[in-house]
């Protein structure tokens, strides 16, 4: 093998692993600064979702929330409340579409969620995802 297809064939194989490798993502948006609390979740075909533990996070516009699909059909995020309001449980749900959370899963790995606060009002946008 000469050196030019030794090093196609480096590179290629790098570019594979690489795109293997890359994690499933939401962005997480608001717009006003916020401490947002919401759950990591995941599920597999035909079992019920998994929760995880309760997180919170000082947003001020937007970050980036790294997920590991890990061999799970789908994986995601749950907004549970917005500086100290908790969400309805009818309004974030796992893994079900027009709820505020985010389904990623090996075809659609990101996603993104607006969280927006007006008057006594809150509002909850998705975009991307699963359902996007």
């Amino acid at each position: 093998m000469n050196f030019k297809a030794l090093t196609m064939f480096v590179l290629i194989s790098v570019a594979c692993f690489a795109g293997y490798a890359q994690a499933n993502n939401v962005k997480l948006k608001v717009n006003k600064p916020m401490n947002i609390t919401y759950r990591l979740a995941y599920q597999d075909s035909e079992r019920e979702p998994v929760l995880g533990s309760l997180q919170s996070v000082q947003v001020d516009h937007g970050m980036m929330i790294p997920l590991s699909l890990d061999n799970h059909s789908v994986v995601g995020i749950v907004l549970v409340s917005s500086d100290g309001h908790v969400l309805p449980d009818t309004a974030n749900r796992f893994n079900q579409p027009n709820q505020c959370s985010m389904t990623t899963d090996r075809n659609k790995t990101s996603g993104e969620v607006s969280f927006i606060v007006e008057k006594k009002q809150a509002i909850c946008k998705t975009k991307g995802g699963v359902f996007g």
